[in-house]
């Protein structure tokens, strides 16, 4: 780090330093190297190619994993960016007082925030600077979470309520929710390869848990803010990464209201750039539909029982679901 590395290049080359003196398992199997770190392998299939180590570290903080280096002079790029964040620490939104900085997506910056008399915790996200189309933005956001704050399902996070506020100038959005301490499925492993049956019946019922609240959003009743009686919210973005558990293995979805926000055309946001680049490593066909991806069908419910269907498969063959050849759902099953 002191040389000038992310933490994400720290790690990799002390990865290959620690084996470089020291070999892998089959090496220190046989009387040499460092016969302490055997002992990580302790209940590790010799056979198996792994290591003992892995970097962990909490969903949306790719920025901070890929890009953070210790003097912000050796990135400017991203400096202006992580003090941004950094200026919202400590400042009041309602009866809330941001604590910490937790990642960033499209839409804007996640923080963790303390209640000042009821000393509960929350997340607030509030939006990136809006270019255009401000008033759409906050419509959008305001009547969806009017109708998502109404939806109380274990496996889909709560949210507590939305707003304005003025930063430096700049109008933004915020939304106050549940705030999930826990991991994203997309670091976890479930080693589905050693799994026995009852930890195989376990996994499934954590996929009817997600799938229970997916159908709780698909089939949610609630008024618009025009007053109109609407059913249903579509995520429209389900991935791995969309997913968290919390300390006690219960699943929750995040970030809906994607599909809507997609839609229009009027809105433009000042998306920072580390964002964009991240958002260039997934690809589309991944996860969505190929008429979706066409254009010859919208986002819809169909859309995301597609995209969790993409997630089991990544889940359960360690394989991203373009990278199967099959043509029908017996192909796939014989996968």
């Amino acid at each position: 780090l002191a040389g000038g590395a992310s933490i994400l290049e720290a790690y990799k080359e002390a990865e290959g330093l620690v084996l470089g003196a020291w070999g892998t398992f089959s090496q220190q199997d046989g009387g040499e190297g460092d016969m302490t770190r055997s002992l990580f392998w302790k209940y590790k299939d010799p056979e198996e190619p792994d290591f003992p180590w892995r970097m962990h570290h909490q969903g949306g903080s790719n920025l901070f994993v890929d890009y953070w280096r210790l003097f912000y002079e050796l990135n400017p790029a991203l400096s202006s960016e992580l003090l941004e964040n950094e200026d919202f620490i400590g400042k009041k939104i309602q009866n809330y007082t941001i604590d910490s900085y937790l990642g960033q997506g499209r839409f804007g910056s996640v923080y963790k925030a303390i209640h000042t008399n009821l000393n509960k915790e929350v997340a607030i996200k509030i939006s990136h600077p809006v270019k255009e189309g401000f008033e759409e933005l906050k419509s959008i956001i305001f009547s969806g979470n009017k109708g998502l704050s109404s939806l109380r399902h274990p496996n889909v996070v709560a949210f507590y309520d939305a707003g304005e506020i003025d930063f430096g100038g700049d109008r933004r959005i915020y939304v106050i929710m549940e705030l999930i301490n826990g991991i994203g499925l997309n670091n976890m492993d479930f080693g589905v390869p050693f799994l026995d049956r009852n930890e195989l019946a376990e996994l499934a019922d954590k996929a009817i848990q997600i799938c229970s609240g997916l159908e709780a959003a698909h089939t949610a009743k609630f008024t618009d803010a025009l007053g109109m009686p609407r059913e249903g919210f579509i995520h429209g973005n389900l991935k791995r990464r969309k997913i968290l558990f919390t300390p006690d293995g219960i699943p929750k979805i995040i970030d809906f209201l994607f599909a809507d926000i997609a839609r229009s055309h009027n809105i433009e946001m000042e998306v920072p750039e580390s964002v964009k680049e991240f958002a260039k490593t997934e690809r589309l066909e991944d996860t969505y539909p190929p008429e979706v991806i066409s254009g010859a069908q919208s986002i819809n419910k169909q859309t995301d029982i597609y995209s969790f269907g993409s997630v089991m498969v990544e889940i359960l063959l360690s394989k991203q679901l373009s990278e199967l050849e099959f043509k029908t759902l017996k192909d796939l099953e014989e996968l």
